[in-house]
């Protein structure tokens, strides 16, 4: 049976075409561009005001190393995104609100939707989840029992959990920084269901991820940011990968070089 439920996932995925997408392309035009500046002169931002970026399946994931450009260009798809209603530090209730302070590359983006994109979306990034769920917490109703506890009183990983499982309900844009953080192993498998349920049932879902967990979703298209700028890669071919197989077969081969006798 669980075979069979990666197989209709696998086809599911390959038969929702790009022309079905909410967001199908991003480009960066010259408008403020300074290829001597950060994050400007960045490989993976350098590789889309060249090449420009296709999305091709309703799940994308982006991975990379630290300071490879993933969270700067999510950043930049969440401001640009038309949007209404949504949660984000770029986007006010009504209307996108920019700024070049924060999202330089913002003013470059230029997207590409359908026609039909959804206007419900949300942008979640793992270092501002902890005010974000404050806020939640304010425009909610009281809840009637204990079991349904605000979610800043629950702990870090049952709150994240908590904001998907209540906020990631609606089709649409769903942009998201490390959703995995502060989740457990078995959680984690959880975020994989809910983000395949998502892309399923007609939304777009672009995240930005170290999981090796989140990375086996089946039929997502995973994009890799490095020195080479942004390529797509098979998950069995991802550094990461190798690297975590290697580090839990042999740990000491990896931790003599950091803990000092």
């Amino acid at each position: 049976m669980a075979l069979l439920r990666l197989l209709e996932l696998r086809v599911f995925f390959k038969l929702n075409s790009v022309t079905k997408l909410h967001l199908q392309s991003l480009r960066f035009n010259d408008s403020r561009w300074r290829d001597d500046l950060h994050p400007f002169r960045v490989p993976a931002a350098q590789h889309v005001k060249k090449h420009g970026l296709t999305f091709q399946t309703p799940i994308t994931f982006f991975v990379g190393e630290n300071g490879s450009g993933k969270t700067t260009i999510l950043e930049a798809l969440a401001a640009r995104y038309p949007r209404i209603g949504s949660y984000s530090p770029y986007n006010k209730r009504l209307g996108t609100e920019l700024s070049f302070e924060d999202v330089p590359l913002a003013w470059n983006a230029e997207l590409t939707c359908s026609s039909n994109a959804s206007t419900e979306g949300f942008f979640l990034r793992a270092s501002t989840l902890g005010s974000l769920i404050g806020d939640l917490d304010r425009e909610a109703k009281p809840a009637p029992r204990a079991s349904e506890r605000s979610l800043a009183r629950r702990s870090h990983g049952e709150g994240l959990l908590g904001l998907l499982n209540t906020h990631f309900e609606s089709r649409g844009m769903y942009f998201l920084d490390e959703p995995e953080t502060a989740l457990s192993f078995n959680a984690t498998l959880g975020l994989v269901g809910l983000l395949a349920t998502l892309g399923k049932n007609g939304s777009q879902v672009i995240a930005a991820t170290h999981s090796p967990i989140v990375l086996s979703m089946p039929g997502a298209t995973i994009l890799e940011f490095g020195e080479f700028g942004i390529r797509e890669v098979a998950r069995d071919d991802l550094d990461l990968l190798r690297d975590w197989k290697s580090f839990l077969d042999r740990p000491e081969v990896w931790l003599r070089h950091v803990i000092k006798e």
